[in-house]
């Protein structure tokens, strides 16, 4: 008789953790799930920067930077709303850190060749580190997208 009474509320303990109830809506995706959907976003930020390397014209550069800093701050946005599973955590960092840092040096470099037509190379340096970073971590993960950043 106990057993008749129990395996209802194993069923019931079964079913609402099978539907997410309980839960803080914060879960981590799993190591696929994530790469599925950071490639994307990756390969936009990826375009936006090959676009500015193409760049001929000096007088060109800072539009051109602003538009690609505003697109590697979303990427940075983006990413850092996907929740990857925590053997992910701290390589995850380094990607999402890595595109705002990108952001902050590609803005910086056009503002800089606004008055200027000498490079500045402190921020060239943090952006090859940026880029460098990101890309270790992410051929190492598996993140085709965003290990491919020229």
């Amino acid at each position: 008789m106990k057993h008749t009474r129990i395996a209802p509320l194993v069923l019931g303990a079964a079913t609402l953790m099978a539907s997410g109830c309980g839960s803080s809506g914060s879960q981590s995706s799993a190591p696929g799930q994530v790469i599925v959907k950071a490639n994307p976003i990756c390969l936009h930020a990826t375009e936006a920067l090959a676009g500015l390397y193409k760049v001929s014209n000096f007088k060109d550069i800072p539009p051109a930077a602003a538009k690609t800093a505003s697109e590697f701050r979303n990427a940075s946005t983006e990413l850092a709303n996907l929740k990857p599973p925590a053997s992910m955590t701290s390589d995850w960092k380094v990607i999402v850190d890595g595109y705002q840092t990108m952001a902050t040096d590609i803005a910086e470099l056009g503002e800089h060749a606004k008055v200027t037509t000498k490079p500045d190379v402190p921020v060239l340096a943090q952006l090859i580190n940026a880029q460098h970073a990101i890309a270790v971590v992410a051929s190492k993960r598996g993140i085709k997208d965003c290990a491919t950043l020229s």
